[in-house]
């Protein structure tokens, strides 16, 4: 390992430690003077959904592009898919898996990716589909964040790929999906361009694309999931592509769906510090400075609006901020009510293992930082519902 990995780790461990001040959410639930995600940058106020649609959001993106995730390149790429391998009857016939390379092109660069698929056998194609990137890959069937096999009983088809594929976890640009964007002479992305969690959405939305030319898989009815810092990549990757019929996110704290402005257990500074290459370079200006930020994770679920969306939080998971991330749930509502949506329709935080299921579903459960069976069952009823 060279030296400036072995840095990035180290500091990505040390900033990865929480301080758990209260395990049982004693400490005071507040709400924030919170950028309203209804009001123009002139100052007027949305009246309708029309004009959410066609300017509010587009102002909201903009600023999250600008200030912490860097714009996700639109420019087209020429994509291949190959299917390397497939059996239709895995897993004693539960499922039929199907292993594609993805080849991905553009400026005479070129990265790969295997998407892994597991299709259940029991219900009639095209089927309904969870996609996500896992926060650890040694090999679809190790995944213990990914019970595949109780997925695929629930009648779900399960996605995923490998993460380095479209970038890996470090502060080098040299590699993954940025070099097919890069201008002559460039190296890295510019201080409002897209840094790892950007790769990363960008790597979901060419999943999505495959699914377009896959006719197991029901491309109006896929919800992308992610854990952690793939639960910042989900929400991210779900609000620049709304062809994601549903958006999960666990445990996704700062720059996630927690609140910057809570500033509890991870923070601006200290994701900027122990993960440099995450956000874009202007995120930095932020750092202690939350509150002179434009916007909020509030107005990133509503971004979403009028998808579902789901949070999950975990009671001893202090680090990734549940208050902060219920807060975010709450103050999305007035946008999901534009459309006649409910949003999340609770103004104080459920009970433990007590899960809200409206537009804007939420849950806090036991135990800490991880994406647990109870986690996937409460997100598998969600979909349910809505896909």
């Amino acid at each position: 390992m060279n030296k400036l990995k072995r840095t990035v780790l180290n500091l990505g461990l040390k900033y990865m430690k929480p301080r758990i001040l209260d395990k049982k959410l004693q400490y005071t639930i507040k709400d924030y003077n919170l950028p309203n995600p209804l009001i123009f940058e002139s100052g007027e106020e949305v009246i309708d959904k029309n004009q959410w649609i066609e300017k509010r959001r587009a102002e909201i993106l903009r600023l999250f592009e600008e200030n912490v995730y860097g714009k996700i390149p639109t420019e087209a790429v020429e994509a291949k898919y190959s299917i390397i391998n497939e059996d239709k009857n895995d897993l004693d016939g539960l499922a039929t898996k199907k292993a594609v390379k993805i080849t991905l092109k553009r400026g005479g660069q070129q990265i790969n990716a295997k998407l892994l698929i597991y299709i259940p056998n029991n219900v009639k194609r095209p089927a309904p589909a969870f996609v996500g990137l896992p926060n650890w890959w040694r090999g679809f069937k190790k995944l213990k964040l990914w019970p595949f096999k109780h997925v695929l009983q629930r009648g779900y088809a399960l996605a995923t790929a490998r993460f380095g594929d479209f970038d890996p976890n470090s502060d080098d640009f040299s590699n993954g999906a940025h070099p097919l964007f890069y201008k002559e002479g460039q190296n890295r992305p510019l201080e409002n361009e897209w840094g790892t969690i950007g790769a990363w959405a960008w790597g979901l939305i060419q999943l999505m694309n495959y699914f377009e030319f896959d006719s197991d898989i029901d491309q109006k009815r896929i919800a992308v999931i992610g854990h952690s810092r793939m639960g910042k990549a989900a929400l991210w990757a779900g609000v620049n592509d709304d062809r994601f019929s549903m958006v999960i996110s666990n445990n996704s704290g700062c720059c996630g769906a927690a609140l910057f402005r809570s500033k509890r257990g991870e923070t601006i500074k200290r994701i900027n510090e122990g993960f440099p290459h995450w956000l874009c370079a202007n995120f930095k200006k932020f750092n202690r400075r939350e509150f002179d930020l434009p916007i909020d994770q509030h107005m990133l679920i509503a971004l979403i609006a009028p998808r579902p969306v789901y949070i999950g939080s975990a009671q001893d998971d202090f680090w990734a901020d549940p208050i902060g991330e219920f807060l975010s749930a709450k103050h999305a509502g007035p946008v999901y009510n534009l459309f006649g949506k409910t949003g999340l329709g609770a103004e104080i935080l459920p009970k433990i293992n007590e899960p809200i299921m409206n537009t804007i579903g939420y849950h806090i459960r036991q135990g800490g930082h991880k994406l647990s069976l109870y986690d996937w069952d409460r997100y598998m009823d969600f979909a349910d519902l809505y896909l």
